[in-house]
């Protein structure tokens, strides 16, 4: 009976160490990672997980909000994985935060999230203070127009309306092919419409209008008519508007090439 009690207390103290052990080395995982970040990826290195299949979300805040959000599934303890993801190039600086949770263990990793603030690409050089652009300019350079029609007190006089950035932006961008929110009656008073606008960023940074120009700007303005249904914008024409004249003579004005 005596060694029978004996080998029962070894036994016990035997898992009692087992199970003691097994703890301290679950215990033990930290679940340690850590982030390197550049303008366009996140390289997590993940180590001292447990051993067996793990699964960590990783997710990519860009300026607070989620630009990409995946989930990385490995062997422990160590694991490595590369998140492509998209910065504004606009020569800003960003705030980006790598952050990874272990699904796995509910748990969230040590060293995380990695953080960066960088400033990627180069903003477009400043055009001249006294040019004229193109209409092709202001739609592929919407912060140039953005920052004119500001300096113009937010709107910018077209027609019947005075127009914010965003709608002068829409219909800049408006093609025959792809005329997006804005709706017109010719292809000809798109284009006056849309030189009506380059003629008015032209002057408001600065660019000298003959008193032509400055007459057929003027005249452009009380043909054409604009409206807003919903989110569309409309553009017409009112009764013998000289379009195909006002539109040649402002189209000059915008296409002088004086940007040397």
């Amino acid at each position: 009976m005596k060694r029978f009690l004996t080998r029962t207390l070894l036994l016990a103290s035997v898992l009692t160490v087992a199970a003691t052990a097994a703890f301290v080395q679950t215990a033990s995982a930290n679940y340690l990672g850590g982030a390197e970040i550049t303008c366009n990826s996140a390289t997590f290195s993940y180590s001292t997980f447990p051993d067996g299949a793990q699964s960590v979300l990783e997710t990519i805040f860009v300026d607070g909000a989620i630009a990409k959000q995946t989930t990385y599934n490995f062997t422990g303890p160590i694991g490595t994985d590369t998140v492509q993801f998209t910065v504004p190039n606009d020569g800003l600086p960003h705030l980006i935060e790598a952050n990874g949770y272990s699904l796995t263990n509910s748990t969230t990793v040590l060293g995380m999230p990695g953080i960066a603030t960088l400033t990627c690409g180069s903003p477009p050089p400043p055009p001249p203070s006294v040019c004229t652009y193109t209409k092709g300019f202001y739609r592929n350079h919407p912060n140039v127009t953005a920052a004119v029609i500001a300096g113009m007190g937010g709107t910018i006089p077209v027609g019947s309306m005075n127009l914010t950035t965003a709608r002068a932006q829409a219909v800049l961008n408006a093609t025959p092919g792809t005329p997006g929110s804005v709706t017109f009656t010719s292809n000809l008073l798109l284009n006056l419409v849309q030189q009506l606008i380059t003629a008015e960023l032209n002057t408001a940074r600065g660019s000298t209008a003959s008193t032509g120009v400055q007459a057929a700007i003027t005249a452009a303005n009380a043909g054409i008519n604009v409206a807003i249904v919903g989110s569309q914008i409309q553009l017409s024409v009112a009764p013998a508007t000289a379009v195909s004249s006002l539109n040649a003579t402002i189209e000059v004005f915008n296409s002088a090439s004086d940007c040397g």
